[in-house]
């Protein structure tokens, strides 16, 4: 469906082959989701569009969260929040904090234009943060726009976006160490080393990932 609406929008040949090629190379399948703004036709990169899917996935994730910790809004004391390419007015902490209603005295921290390292960014501000404020809960919440970043054109450099940011969950086990290199911030690159404190239980998951997660990741051979 992805390749079907490049050539709706226009993509040369050449295009749409470069980026059938990287999707599959990276071992995307047909059911690799992408925000439903962009399966429209034409494609809608609207402002509201892109402010619809980052509420749709920052409150989900934090409703998830919040479930699995059993943790109250009230004890958030600090809210970090980062996305790169959609930085909107109000900002995404702002609208964390009227949705969840969040007390009035939260420190707030909205990090924008920095890349793929601010995740880490993020991480490493948090610890400072609980080192001065300690006893205390930081909710960091990092994601990144999809509708923002499409791109109509056809210059090869700037399609490579387009594939990109498609993720499953679930395949990673407990005490499985993950290495995270993150560009994009200047001429500085962040890296950290995760490690799995468990292994993701499908029964208690409510996620759309579960029922299809079996099948990743997908063959790349060619």
């Amino acid at each position: 469906m992805f390749i079907e609406q490049s050539k709706r929008v226009g993509h040369l040949k050449e295009s749409i082959d470069f980026q059938k090629k990287i999707l599959d190379r990276s071992g995307f399948g047909n059911k690799t989701y992408v925000p439903e703004s962009l399966l429209e036709n034409p494609p809608n990169i609207c402002t509201n569009a892109a402010r619809k899917e980052t509420e749709s996935v920052i409150f989900g994730a934090i409703d998830e969260l919040l479930l699995k910790t059993k943790m109250k809004v009230e004890d958030i004391e600090i809210l970090i929040t980062n996305c790169s390419i959609f930085n909107p007015s109000p900002s995404l902490s702002a609208m964390v904090v009227n949705h969840y209603k969040l007390k009035h005295q939260i420190l707030c921290y909205n990090l924008s234009g920095m890349g793929c390292s601010a995740g880490l960014i993020a991480i490493d501000l948090a610890k400072q943060l609980l080192e001065v404020h300690p006893n205390s809960y930081a909710l960091v919440v990092s994601t990144e726009n999809i509708n923002s970043g499409y791109y109509l054109g056809n210059n090869r450099s700037m399609l490579v976006s387009n594939c990109l940011f498609r993720v499953a969950k679930g395949r990673i086990r407990k005490g499985d160490r993950i290495w995270q290199i993150a560009f994009g911030s200047g001429f500085k690159c962040n890296t950290a080393v995760w490690c799995a404190l468990r292994d993701v239980d499908p029964i208690k998951e409510i996620n759309p990932w579960m029922d299809e997660i079996s099948q990743f990741p997908v063959d790349v051979s060619i």
